[in-house]
């Protein structure tokens, strides 16, 4: 997630003159995989994402 944004967002080497909108990027995340949406309009909007990816990845509990 963190890839994609940043090489949409700021280019694959820092090149991007013009900052995409957020349309743009809405469109390009919509083509990504489910799992990844929340994280990327997170970054996006510069908002702490850990929940979310620990919500992604949090174990569920069973007894042994």
């Amino acid at each position: 997630a963190g890839k994609l944004h940043d090489i949409f967002r700021y280019g694959k080497y820092g090149d991007h003159e013009v900052e995409p909108t957020k349309k743009e990027f809405a469109e390009f995340v919509l083509k990504q995989e489910k799992v990844l949406h929340p994280v990327m309009f997170a970054m996006w909007d510069k908002k702490n994402y850990d929940k979310i990816i620990w919500s992604i990845l949090k174990p569920e509990f069973s007894k042994l």
